[in-house]
């Protein structure tokens, strides 16, 4: 994806578009590159995170399988890059409950 903004604002410096560089081609180059690298640091964070599942959970105590079910322990990279846009990032279900574990905490 990068090279094809890179191509474009290579193409509106060639046809001396300045209005297609300073408004198309800056714009989406720097969301790129700030999401991508907002998702290399939750990578990164995740990695330093490290949940042993087989100590949290018991999965002969049925008290625990609800809590199992209920917040997922991994923290989830996908869904938090999801949430900047959808939810705002909001974590929190009806009840005010957390619906699973960022590697950050959230609002």
């Amino acid at each position: 994806m990068s090279l094809g903004i890179f191509m474009k604002g290579f193409n509106s410096l060639y046809f001396k578009s300045s209005l297609d560089f300073f408004f198309e081609f800056l714009p989406q180059i720097i969301l790129l590159l700030s999401l991508f690298g907002w998702m290399d640091i939750l990578i990164i964070g995740k990695w330093n995170m490290p949940k042993n599942i087989n100590t949290i959970y018991n999965p002969n105590n049925s008290t625990e399988l609800e809590d199992f079910n209920k917040v997922h322990f991994s923290p989830a990279i996908i869904t938090t890059m999801i949430d900047i846009f959808l939810a705002f990032g909001n974590n929190k279900d009806a009840k005010g409950d957390p619906k699973y574990n960022y590697v950050f905490p959230s609002i």
